[in-house]
């Protein structure tokens, strides 16, 4: 016990900030924030809900209200 466990994950500060909107799909808002290729590479990772969103769903996914998005970037070493 006492292992100390390195995160892999790195939170993202997104180059630009954007509100929201309910009824645009995940896609169009990751783009808007400049983010959407990196995602789509897998350089970066997007959470949906605490849930990671694959790149096959980001263009049927739609933005609710409530809906919490987080973008991660995976790290190499520690």
């Amino acid at each position: 016990m006492g292992e100390r466990v390195m995160s892999a994950l790195k939170l993202v500060h997104a180059p630009k900030r954007e509100e929201l909107v309910p009824g645009l799909r995940l896609a169009e808002y990751l783009r808007r924030l400049g983010v959407l290729d990196m995602v789509r590479e897998g350089k970066l990772i997007a959470l949906l809900n605490g849930r990671s969103v694959g790149a096959k769903e980001l263009e049927n996914v739609v933005l609710r209200e409530r809906d919490a998005i987080t973008i991660l970037r995976p790290v190499v070493g520690g």
